[in-house]
């Protein structure tokens, strides 16, 4: 399957306007954009600011040092309105992992989603993809969303425009997982399964939750191999990343979806293309930093969601985290 970004790739490592490069001349001053820029592709900030010439060693922290003040135009956000602005600015608007809604109505090609027709998303974040989806097909599209926060805002996005009926945002408790019977033509989810402690019996809620010919769509972080889970790439990921993480092998959830009863449509490895969408978020997120326009809370609020991503790309470079795109269906029940 073809990622759904289409758009052209960023250039990590873009080169240096002519003005910073004459003031890099006179001074010690590297604009935040390039220092971001190298500590994001593991080189030498100087080595970048003289055309990008390779380096053998990177900064050895996170730390980004300022050598002069940055203006306070952030300053009034709360750490957590900072952090979706980031992700927003990475990702696109309404949007806080890879992907966006173009990715999203890539995954449900598939799926018979009609007008009138009731779906479950897993994964609503801030609600930009299901209130898409919602519009576009003329469906109802709940979405349900594991931090509080986030749902609260992706609410109230939905209410501002009108859309809280047909593309709703609710918070919901992964321990406490219960869905309504019968109700939806496809549920579907984002990088959220790998949350959830108990998957057998979420997949198991949702498969009760679908109607006959339901479709269940998503994409989830996995582990490479069964032993992916004692090594020191899996740990260090797993220890940054803000809620904690219980994935599953492939092979798991082939399983458990064969013991319930769905069938298979479509089983697909796309690491590679994660990848790409990764670098290619962080990349052109790069290219808007700004050292008038932010201020130091923004910059340590950003390095450590950056970290949380780097330590994910280092997982699944190493071959230990992958990402899984599946598409199963509820087969309608032999009458014969």
């Amino acid at each position: 399957m073809a990622a759904a970004a289409k758009k052209r790739r960023a250039q990590p490592a873009a080169a240096v306007s002519a003005a910073d490069a004459r003031r890099a001349q006179k001074s010690n001053y590297i604009p935040l954009k390039l220092r971001f820029q190298a500590w994001w592709e593991g080189i030498d900030a100087e080595t970048l600011l003289k055309r990008q010439r390779k380096a053998e060693k990177g900064p050895s922290s996170a730390e980004i040092k300022i050598d002069e003040p940055i203006a306070a135009a952030e300053s009034n956000k709360t750490e957590f309105e900072l952090l979706m602005s980031i992700q927003e600015r990475v990702w696109g608007k309404g949007q806080i992992v890879p992907g966006g809604e173009e990715y999203a109505k890539e995954c449900l090609a598939g799926v018979d989603l009609r007008p009138g027709s009731v779906a479950l998303d897993l994964s609503a974040g801030l609600g930009g993809s299901n209130r898409a989806i919602s519009v576009a097909l003329d469906a109802m599209v709940e979405g349900l969303e594991m931090h509080e926060g986030i749902a609260k805002m992706g609410a109230a996005r939905a209410a501002d425009l009108a859309l809280e009926k047909q593309a709703p945002v609710s918070h919901f408790l992964a321990h406490n997982f219960v869905l309504r019977v019968d109700r939806y033509q496809c549920v579907y989810g984002h990088e959220v399964f790998h949350k959830f402690l108990d998957k057998q019996n979420m997949l198991s809620e949702i498969w009760k939750s679908l109607k006959d010919d339901g479709h269940l769509v998503f994409t989830d972080l996995i582990y490479g191999t069964a032993e992916s889970e004692e090594t020191q790439e899996i740990k260090t990921w797993s220890k940054s990343e803000p809620v904690a993480s219980n994935p599953w092998t492939a092979e798991d959830y082939k399983n458990c979806l064969a013991e319930l009863g769905f069938e298979i449509i479509a089983f697909e490895d796309e690491t590679s293309q994660y990848r790409d969408r990764v670098r290619d978020g962080w990349a052109e997120f790069a290219e808007t930093l700004d050292d008038q326009s932010i201020d130091r809370r923004f910059v340590d609020v950003m390095m450590h969601e950056a970290e949380i991503w780097q330590h994910r790309m280092k997982a699944m470079k190493a071959g230990h985290l992958r990402f899984l795109r599946v598409h199963a269906r509820r087969p309608k029940p032999d009458i014969r």
